[in-house]
């Protein structure tokens, strides 16, 4: 990672409790180690929904064995590329499909809406990193 910068921040002390209290949660040692992980997300929350950034992120497709799921080519989406595709039953009846692709935030978000809007499929995007995380992976 970067270079660690010390600073100090004041808040309420009922805020700092709820601080504390999400640091336990989280399982986290200390307070730095909540922020860092809070700042990280909110980033890729709000670097997520910006169309021309490149992000990283998980499709998960729940439905029943024998569904025909839609056919939503990539070549529609010239950013996107599936990197990851697994599918298990997690019953006789029941399937689990995950994806992880990468690409533009517009991109991915267009093309999994696509395949979440399928009749009889339940699901999400999960949207795990932006630009900001891989540079910060990358000690940039």
């Amino acid at each position: 990672m970067g270079e660690t910068v010390r600073f100090g921040v004041s808040m309420d002390r009922s805020l700092v409790a709820l601080l504390d209290g999400l640091s336990a949660g989280m399982g986290h040692e200390n307070r730095s180690q909540t922020i860092r992980t809070l700042v990280r997300q909110r980033v890729v929350e709000t670097g997520a929904m910006e169309g021309d950034r490149r992000v990283v992120g998980t499709v998960t497709l729940t439905y029943r064995y024998g569904t025909r799921l839609p056919s939503v080519p990539v070549s529609d989406f010239p950013t996107l590329r599936i990197t990851t595709n697994i599918q298990t039953h997690v019953d006789e009846e029941i399937c689990v499909k995950i994806l992880v692709v990468t690409g533009t935030a517009a991109e991915v978000h267009s093309w999994s809406r696509e395949l979440l809007a399928a009749r009889s499929v339940v699901g999400q995007l999960t949207v795990a990193a932006t630009d900001e995380i891989y540079r910060e992976l990358r000690g940039e």
